[in-house]
Parts: structure tokens; C-alpha cells; sequence
């Protein structure tokens, strides 16, 4: 599984965000994140305002029984 992780500043402050998706590959992940960079860049609210996003791989639990 991979999430993507957006960070976002302005005007001295930041959020960080997901798009709350889990994506089953990387390249999934990353495409996703372009077109979502490319929407949020186009629409920053001032000329300071910037954005910044990874992918990253979550670890899965072992679904495997302990007894």
C-alpha cells in the first residue's frame, strides 16, 4: 500500500494533508500526485503559497494468527 502526503505553507504556517487513497503501486501514487500538484500549483491562493507532496510505502500488518 502507498499514501500520498501533502505539505502546504502559507503565510508562515503549514498543513499537512492526504488525498485519502490508498493505492495499490508506486507509479499509481506518483501519477496521482503530479496531476494533483499540477491543480494545486495552478490554484495557489497567494504568490508566497507552495506545495510539496511524496509517496510513501505503508507497511502492511501480518494478518497471520499468533496462536
Amino acid at each position: 500500500m502507498y499514501v500520498m502526503v501533502l505539505l502546504f505553507f502559507m503565510d508562515g504556517g503549514f498543513r499537512v494533508a492526504s488525498d485519502q487513497v490508498l493505492y495499490t503501486s508506486m507509479d499509481m501514487c506518483e501519477a496521482s500526485m503530479a496531476t494533483q500538484l499540477n491543480a494545486l500549483v495552478a490554484s495557489k491562493p497567494s504568490p508566497d503559497a507552495y506545495v510539496t507532496a511524496t509517496c510513501t510505502e505503508m507497511p502492511t500488518p501480518n494478518m497471520e494468527s499468533s496462536t
